[in-house]
């Protein structure tokens, strides 16, 4: 509680410090400025008013006299105006003092308030056990620790658990989720039964995610993985569709061609469909 009551005290230490000079300054200090300026102004209107006066006398002697020297009574408001401004500056200079001696003062009692601060610190922590050697006579005894329960690692689900999560994702458009569950089998084991639909399922994503290069390479890794499986003659497919997605329009025209190779007897309808719907997309002969 004192430590927070002085550290309290030295913020509002520091906020008095820049509110008194601006006090000082809003009201005596401005105030005797303009009382100089005012004082200076009379004193160049009084000699523009001399100058004016000894030019216009000279001019009407013909230019033959020099001007006239002041009159006494313009020399001695001269010298009051003179003296109104040296007792102003010299009252801006107390000021200044007393601002100076104000903040003097004002960092000495904040210093105080650190060192005071600063020791009640030490205290508390010598009351809390800390950094204080044990008292001699008496037994200290060890902390309780406590060891943290083990971090049982979680096993990711079976990959067809994942693969269904990830074709259902697909369905939905959620492509981001889909390529996860499919790279999640593929980097359980790239050479089981289900890593050959995990990429087919990754080049799906892929090519919805319109990474079409990526998806092209999947599509390519699918086809090759499996010629004659279930995915072959839709990977083909899409390898065509991603290659003319990045406008590698004759590689594209090979796929298809490849394709109506292989699976000259065999094509799907909806794959023949789809591979002559390219065809004329691309301009492949």
């Amino acid at each position: 509680m004192a430590m927070r009551l002085l550290l309290a005290a030295s913020l509002l230490l520091f906020a008095a410090i820049p509110a008194a000079r601006a006090q000082i300054e809003s009201r005596e200090a401005i105030a005797l400025r303009n009382q100089i300026l005012e004082v200076q102004n009379e004193v160049d209107q009084l000699r523009n008013q001399i100058q004016s006066g000894g030019g216009n006398q000279g001019s009407s002697l013909g230019g033959n006299y020099s001007q006239p020297p002041p009159s006494a009574s313009s020399s001695d408001l001269v010298a009051s105006l003179l003296q109104q401004v040296s007792s102003l500056q010299d009252q801006v200079r107390e000021l200044r003092g007393e601002v100076d001696s104000l903040s003097h003062r004002v960092d000495q009692q904040v210093a105080d308030i650190g060192k005071k601060v600063d020791d009640l610190a030490f205290q508390y922590q010598l009351a809390q056990g800390k950094g204080a050697a044990a008292a001699p006579g008496l037994s200290t005894t060890a902390p309780r620790t406590t060891t943290p329960a083990a971090v049982v690692p979680t096993q990711p689900p079976p990959p067809e658990v994942l693969l269904r999560q990830g074709e259902a994702a697909l369905a939905r458009a959620d492509y981001s989720t889909a390529a996860s569950a499919a790279e999640t089998v593929l980097q359980a084991d790239s050479r089981s039964p289900r890593a050959y639909d995990a990429q087919f399922l990754l080049a799906q994503s892929l090519y919805g995610q319109r990474q079409y290069t990526r998806a092209a390479l999947a599509y390519d890794d699918a086809f090759n993985r499996l010629p004659a499986g279930d995915h072959a003659q839709d990977s083909l497919l899409g390898l065509a569709r991603s290659l003319a997605a990045i406008n590698q329009k004759p590689a594209a025209c090979a796929a298809l061609s490849k394709l109506r190779q292989q699976f000259s007897t065999s094509l799907r309808p909806d794959i023949a469909q789809g591979a002559s719907s390219l065809s004329r997309q691309t301009g492949c002969s």
